[in-house]
């Protein structure tokens, strides 16, 4: 990537370190971390006491949690396109 997509890379996760999105009765809680995506918890968006953190320095990144959880294509996909819409030019 070029300077200028990095500068604005780093700039929109100054502005929001995290985001969620719910979907096939789940709710991922991600984070930007360079260019990866990084997923710090799922939990059930039904019982939010249901909640699997994951604690270490760095989290699973987007493509393994598409390994672990392939049932969860649907959340996975959303988390892509809102990565892409708020990340990368147009």
């Amino acid at each position: 990537m070029n300077d200028a997509v990095n500068e604005r890379v780093r700039e929109v996760i100054a502005d929001i370190p995290r985001a969620s999105h719910r979907n096939d009765g789940r709710q991922a809680i991600w984070r930007v971390e360079g260019h990866s995506i990084r997923v710090v918890a799922l939990r059930s968006a039904f019982d939010t006491s249901a909640t699997a953190p994951f604690r270490s320095a760095h989290p699973p990144d987007l493509a393994d949690m598409r390994q672990r959880f392939p049932e969860l294509s649907l959340l996975w996909d959303a988390i892509r396109h809102e990565y892409r819409r708020r990340f990368l030019p147009s």
